[in-house]
């Protein structure tokens, strides 16, 4: 199949640059990119540079991350965890067993191989290694990986908060019976997955308390009666200090509100 390299890559053949924009063979079967003919591979060889990788960044221990995933993987076949940073989302997932490196976590943008963005990987330990592509936000990336690895929950709660998406299934929350995904960042149904059940249900407990809670009076400073009670309560903590109690005053004024 002929396709135009949205990205830069490597021609499986030659072992050479593939630069976006070029016109170069895809493989699907066997998800392999080929310069067009041999003659571009000689041209490719005859520029070749060697580019060194970047050197491995720590982000900390990946276990917790690594452990959402092997909790999927008996409901999952290809478990997935999607973020955003810097406006673009990125797709974490396991390498398999035929990878260079089994195990690892891959990091890339959206679309599939080969037109995508691949970012680098991190390994169970936390040794992050990013690629070339991703310098633009290399430095928001580093810092994003480092917040999951230590906070795998809490990552995935605030994506869904921010977003309004799971970041484990991408869909939108809310959309079936239980609304509470919506305050929670994630679903039951992926929290399950993921083993992150005991966490949504204390997010669902904490949303269903705030929820019950009345919401205070609306307190007009206008009022000339909140006027003199101000004045009041103010003058009191001119007098006794920090150790003043506000709260008798306070109410008289939710009071007055309702």
């Amino acid at each position: 199949m002929t396709i135009t390299a949205k990205f830069n890559g490597t021609c499986t053949r030659c072992n050479a640059r593939i630069t976006a924009g070029q016109r170069i063979n895809w493989e699907p079967s066997v998800k392999a990119t080929f310069h067009l003919t041999p003659a571009d591979c000689e041209a490719a060889k005859a520029t070749k540079t060697v580019v060194a990788p970047k050197p491995a960044v720590s982000v900390g221990s990946f276990s917790g991350v690594i452990a959402l995933f092997n909790a999927a993987k008996a409901h999952l076949k290809y478990p997935k965890i999607t973020l955003v940073c810097e406006g673009k989302k990125i797709i974490l997932s396991v390498a398999g067993s035929g990878s260079k490196t089994p195990g690892s976590v891959n990091v890339a943008g959206e679309g599939q191989y080969p037109n995508r963005v691949w970012y680098g990987r991190v390994s169970p330990e936390g040794a992050w290694v990013p690629s070339n592509s991703g310098a633009a936000i290399q430095t928001a990336l580093t810092s994003l990986l480092k917040e999951f690895g230590e906070n795998p929950a809490g990552v995935a709660k605030a994506h869904g908060k921010l977003t309004g998406n799971c970041c484990f299934c991408n869909k939108v929350l809310g959309k079936g019976e239980d609304k509470r995904s919506i305050g929670v960042g994630f679903g039951p149904v992926c929290a399950e997955h993921y083993g992150l059940k005991a966490e949504w249900n204390k997010g669902a407990a904490e949303l269903e308390a705030t929820l019950a809670t009345p919401a205070p009076a609306f307190i007009d400073y206008t009022d000339p009666r909140v006027v003199v009670l101000d004045e009041m309560d103010k003058a009191l903590e001119a007098e006794f200090g920090p150790s003043h109690d506000h709260s008798n005053v306070q109410a008289v004024m939710g009071y007055l509100a309702e």
